[in-house]
């Protein structure tokens, strides 16, 4: 039986991997105030998108089944992913340590909790082998550890709070609700414009220059202050859109001048037709401080090009 930390995590990781779709309760959420990335996932309307059903039924299905068997074999409890409503994900930096790590707010449907919380319940202190479950006294309604590793508090009305520092699951109760401010009003996600109803995904993050992984081929970020990433579908297409924020209209020409260069030394070096199909969709436009790369594809066209690259 694999009773590591890492099965956890990695379920975790998947669960990222997962697109999602309609971010409307983000309008309801308050964030810290120094948060600078954030990325929000709704899997109850996800699964309502011909994308979601395509990813779902093509790409993630067999990895899903997988996971929700070991799950099962593992940790005797199965895993009803459509019982997952929402995931938040949000960090006030980039850094990967365990006392700046970021958060997860997972919200599911209360039965769903019920029989995770009474499983956590009924291995605190046996555990599952090696991997140790321990109940600590904090004023969040439930806080538990998994292998000294991960923190999971379970919330009222099927949220759990999940990350790699106690100190930070303990306080985001706070500042979710009471001290944090509505993700409206913060600056690292204002002055967008909007996007369609139907959001497949969505991140966004502050401060580009403060990131240490960004690999060379996407430096030109860095001369952003700040993105959103977005992958919509309306009735008729499927939209992905990015969008840089700049400090002034001269930084946004030079960004718009390199992203067209970079999109049009893919077209001429690349053989691969699905490759340059995509790239000759791709609008590149910028205005005052916001620079826009628009790739917008009818859906039946999407979904051959997924299929194709899938297989």
């Amino acid at each position: 039986m694999m009773t590591s930390i890492s099965k956890i995590l990695g379920i975790t990781t998947l669960v990222f991997l997962l697109p999602a779709a309609n971010a409307g309760p983000l309008d309801q959420l308050n964030i810290a105030s120094d948060t600078k990335w954030l990325v929000h996932l709704d899997f109850e309307s996800f699964r309502g998108t011909q994308v979601g059903d395509f990813v779902n039924q093509s790409i993630l299905g067999p990895h899903r089944d997988k996971i929700r068997n070991d799950f099962k074999n593992d940790f005797d409890f199965d895993l009803d992913w459509d019982k997952i409503k929402s995931i938040t994900a949000f960090g006030s930096n980039y850094q990967i340590k365990p006392e700046q790590a970021g958060l997860m707010m997972i919200r599911t449907e209360p039965q769903l909790q019920t029989d995770f919380h009474q499983l956590l319940e009924s291995k605190v202190d046996s555990g599952f082998g090696p991997l140790k479950i321990q109940a600590i006294k904090s004023e969040l309604n439930h806080l538990y550890a998994i292998a000294g590793e991960l923190y999971i508090a379970v919330e009222p009305n099927g949220v759990f709070l999940v990350g790699k520092s106690r100190k930070q699951v303990e306080t985001a109760k706070n500042s979710l609700s009471t001290s944090g401010i509505p993700i409206a009003e913060a600056e690292a996600f204002a002055q967008y414009p909007s996007l369609p109803n139907t959001m497949i995904f969505m991140a966004v993050a502050d401060a580009f220059g403060d990131f240490e992984g960004i690999p060379a081929q996407a430096r030109v970020l860095q001369l952003s202050k700040g993105g959103r990433l977005a992958l919509c579908e309306t009735d008729e297409n499927i939209m992905l859109q990015l969008e840089l924020k700049t400090k002034d209209k001269k930084t946004s020409r030079q960004i718009h001048s390199v992203v067209q260069g970079m999109v049009t030394l893919a077209m001429l070096g690349s053989d691969d037709e699905r490759l340059i199909e995509l790239a000759e969709a791709i609008h590149v436009s910028s205005g005052e401080a916001i620079v826009t790369m628009k790739l917008e594809l009818a859906i039946d066209r999407a979904l051959g090009t997924l299929k194709r690259f899938t297989k």
